[in-house]
């Protein structure tokens, strides 16, 4: 008995401790005040590090996380707190903004309290986002893109999960569905693709209004937004280029700004009423040379201001932009009166000098970094390499006159851009010339020091090297258009590297140059100085895996074939191939006719040896979408086969044609024993094997067939 009566007395004591401990708790409850009181919180205040209780601050990303800035460019980053519970909040204006560029003197790119980076000169620099024990970093590598006039404005833009060098190309040689247009060209196609030649690069093409014939675009990375001038028309047009899909008015025609100017002028055989434009970044304005004088545009407002300089300078269709100079001033040149002008933009002051030793000063392209300038002559194979410190005393630091050209070249170099890598290291950024003449395929790479010494270049320290570009993929030889203007260089975000760009007078190829490959597998190697130079073989230009020289298609037409050379190689007589694929996509902003892309029928000696099956269907094809074409080889004989897959469509530039190539031979002819001739056949079926594989979109096999085909030369 005794031990039950021990565990009631347990209870209660558990019990009654209970209800002592709930009976001082209501005490407590009962002493705190009500809702509204004046006690304080238990827990710290609430911050970004810890917006609650148990809710810390663990990373901070900062974006965009393009590595390259433009020199003078501004950019808006943005500070994005990760937090421990999943959570992303936008803490800009919350973050301490700070940069700095290691081993330095100079900070080479600068931040505001806000998160506005400006780049400032070459160089790379580190930026962090910080708040408390947490920072984010963020690497920006200044470059000098963009301020010589050109007629190709390139733009750094997001693609896929990263960033591309976009260029929009203005299309003034022919009409797509009905209407000129610009196209946006990824530039670093050549670098996502397992195909070479690209088998379409065109992200966009934007339709210009009915009359307006697109001459040149100017872009503007501070704001994506990329201006389109006619010479024909004193309206400039703005498209948005943001590339986010979004945006509905992405590339699309957003504004039209009429300027003020109502005369015209003919300068290097163009007649213009609004002859060249660059962006200035630190400014945020357009600036444009037209018939009447010198203008800027604010692309937002449609603002346009007369820069009263004085005296009047003379009409330029070619000029470079110095924005980060302590008085930012352009550099333009008049053929027709033998000068070389510089605008003063803080003075307004112009100087006009005519002692260049040149006869007809035509295109003109600043070095910022080093404060060079070179100057290509029109009338002769010369050129100007001068000394700019002083712009409005230029010096002849060199005259390079009857330089070395291609054989068979009848003109001069009479277009020029100047590239400056992008580099980390500025011992490491180089500076070249790039050249060539229009209506030519010439083209000419100079190279000079990184440093500026003693403040003059001599003339043994100038490499020089050219060579003819190699024909374009469909067979045809480059030539170069008619307008000076038409080249341009940019640094890809991609690679880093340094690429001169060109446009074929027919406007259905882009050939990017690898400037910072030539100079050092071409001068670097050989290190000829003007006005001699070096001759470059064609393989410089065309030998794997090296790619100097990358053709980009861009078809007159918002059709585009992912192939339009399909070889079969060796295929038993009587007997079916396996399918290969041809894809057809709609680039273009509006649906394609189902009636029209339905009509695919085959042309050519051995037609009936090809047949084809196509996802293309009745429906419309939507835009930016594409279909499957697949097309079978069925030689009828053992004999070489040939035929044309006609595709015809309402995108321009109909019908669109694959050459279709193959060869009937008799079964088991791929194991024949080797030996003598057999051997060589043997070569040449695995050979052609191995081709027909370049047709297919299956990851490597292209690059071992390269591989293979050179084995078997």
């Amino acid at each position: 008995m005794r031990s039950s009566g021990v565990k009631p007395l347990k209870w209660k004591n558990k019990t009654c401790g209970r209800i002592l401990a709930l009976a001082f708790l209501v005490t407590a409850l009962a002493s705190l005040p009500a809702c509204g009181g004046g006690s304080s919180n238990p827990y710290a205040s609430t911050s970004t590090s810890n917006p609650s209780g148990g809710v810390n601050l663990v990373a901070i990303n900062i974006t965009p996380s393009n590595l390259l800035i433009g020199l003078g460019e501004q950019r808006q980053l943005i500070a994005t707190g990760v937090y421990n519970n999943g959570a992303s909040i936008v803490i800009t204006s919350q973050v301490t903004w700070a940069a700095s560029s290691t081993g330095s003197s100079t900070n080479y790119v600068t931040v505001n309290s806000g998160g506005m980076a400006t780049g400032v000169a070459i160089g790379a620099a580190t930026v962090t986002a910080t708040v408390g024990s947490v920072t984010g970093v963020l690497q920006l590598l200044t470059e000098t893109n963009g301020f010589t006039t050109t007629t190709n404005g390139t733009l750094t833009v997001p693609f896929k999960s990263a960033f591309a060098d976009a260029l929009y190309l203005p299309v003034s040689q022919n009409q797509i569905q009905g209407a000129y247009a610009v196209q946006e060209i990824n530039l670093d196609a050549d670098q996502f693709s397992s195909v070479l030649p690209v088998p379409a690069a065109i992200l966009a093409t934007i339709p210009m209004p009915a009359g307006f014939v697109p001459n040149a675009t100017v872009a503007s990375q501070a704001n994506f937004l990329v201006a389109v001038i006619s010479y024909a028309s004193p309206n400039v047009l703005i498209i948005d280029a943001s590339n986010v899909s979004s945006d509905v008015s992405n590339n699309t025609v957003v504004s039209s700004f009429k300027s003020p100017v109502t005369q015209s002028v003919t300068i290097n055989g163009i007649t213009c009423m609004i002859c060249g434009a660059v962006f200035n970044p630190p400014a945020g304005l357009l600036v444009l040379s037209t018939a009447e004088g010198y203008y800027t545009l604010d692309m937002v407002t449609g603002t346009f201001a007369a820069i009263p300089l004085t005296p009047a300078p003379a009409p330029a269709a070619n000029f470079s932009l110095n924005p980060v100079a302590s008085s930012p001033y352009i550099l333009s040149t008049s053929p027709s009166t033998n000068e070389v002008q510089t605008l003063d933009l803080s003075t307004n002051a112009v100087t006009t000098d005519t002692g260049l030793g040149l006869t007809q000063p035509n295109g003109v392209a600043i070095d910022v970094e080093l404060d060079y300038a070179a100057v290509s002559d029109a009338g002769a194979n010369d050129q100007a390499l001068l000394d700019v410190i002083n712009p409005a005393s230029p010096v002849v630091a060199l005259l390079a006159s009857n330089l070395s050209v291609c054989p068979g070249q009848t003109g001069g170099f009479n277009m020029v851009d100047i590239g400056v890598g992008a580099s980390s290291e500025v011992a490491g950024v180089t500076h070249s010339l790039f050249l060539t003449e229009t209506g030519g395929s010439c083209v000419g790479f100079e190279e000079w020091p990184f440093f500026r010494g003693d403040s003059s270049v001599f003339p043994g320290e100038v490499y020089y090297a050219y060579g003819t570009l190699p024909t374009a993929p469909d067979g045809s030889t480059f030539v170069n258009g008619n307008d000076p203007n038409a080249i341009s260089t940019f640094n890809s975000v991609v690679d880093k590297h340094d690429y001169g760009v060109l446009i074929d007078a027919n406007q259905s190829w882009i050939a990017k140059v690898n400037l910072q490959s030539t100079i050092s597998d071409g001068i670097g190697a050989n290190n000829y100085p003007l006005p001699t130079g070096f001759n470059l073989s064609p393989s410089l230009f065309t030998d794997l895996p090296g790619y100097t020289v990358t053709y980009l298609p861009t078809p007159a037409s918002v059709v585009t074939l992912s192939n339009v050379n399909v070889n079969f190689g060796n295929q038993a007589a009587a007997t079916s191939s396996g399918a290969i694929l041809v894809t057809l996509t709609n680039t273009s902003t509006n649906a394609l006719n189902p009636l029209d892309i339905s009509a695919i029928n085959f042309s050519g000696p051995n037609a009936g040896d090809y047949s084809q099956t196509n996802t293309c269907g009745t429906l419309p094809l939507a835009a930016s979408t594409n279909c499957a074409i697949y097309i079978t080889f069925t030689p009828s004989s053992t004999s070489p086969s040939s035929a044309c897959l006609n595709i015809a469509d309402n995108g321009g530039a109909s019908p669109q044609t694959v050459n279709l190539y193959g060869n009937g031979a008799t079964a088991g002819s791929c194991t024949t024993p080797l030996g003598g001739v057999a051997r060589r056949r043997r070569r040449s079926c695995h050979k052609s094997v191995f081709l027909a594989l370049l047709g297919t979109n299956y990851p490597g096999l292209k690059s071992l067939s390269i591989r293979l085909n050179k084995v078997y030369q």
